[in-house]
Formats: structure tokens, sequence, C-alpha cells
């Protein structure tokens, strides 16, 4: 049985920089279920798509849940339109 799970919320737009949020918060929750909310989000910077997709990725590898909730409708579209859809599981969650 998994904890619950930690949650963050993504800003507006996403920048990084040298004290990034979201890369600290994946970074204290490795081994522990994820949910990231995206509905503030307005659209995708490529280097957050990766950053979400590589850690996805790692901890599905892991057998850990990794879930992106509230993806906006157009910021989904831009997501599909770049083939990653998948990546994200946005297919299951149309399903």
């Amino acid at each position: 049985m998994q904890d619950t799970p930690a949650y963050f919320e993504l800003p507006l737009r996403y920048s990084p920089t040298e004290d990034d949020e979201l890369l600290n918060f994946l970074r204290s929750n490795t081994g522990s279920p994820v949910q990231i909310d995206a509905r503030a989000l307005r659209s995708i910077d490529g280097l957050l798509l990766e950053l979400v997709i590589m850690a996805r990725r790692s901890w599905l590898a892991s057998g850990i849940t990794f879930d992106v909730l509230n993806l906006p409708a157009a910021v989904g579209q831009e997501i599909r339109l770049l083939g990653a859809d998948h990546a994200l599981g946005l297919e299951e969650a149309q399903a």
C-alpha cells in the first residue's frame, strides 16, 4: 500500500532558477507517490516537459504513482502536438 501522494501545484509559467521549487519537490519526494497539479499552467515549456517526463518515467519504473492532474485543455493540446501525450499518460486519462 502506497502512502498519500505528495502534492505540488505548478505556477502559471515554469522557469527554472537556482532555487527550482519543482526540482526540489521531486528530489525531496523520491520514493513517494507524487501528484503534480497543472491547473494554473498556461503553456508548457520544453524544460518543464522534459523534467516531468523523466520524473514520471523514473517513478513508474520504481512502481510508484506519479500523476499530472488538472491539465488545461490548451496545454494538453500542446503536449499532444509535441507527441509527448503517451509519455505523460494523457491517452490513459482520455479513455
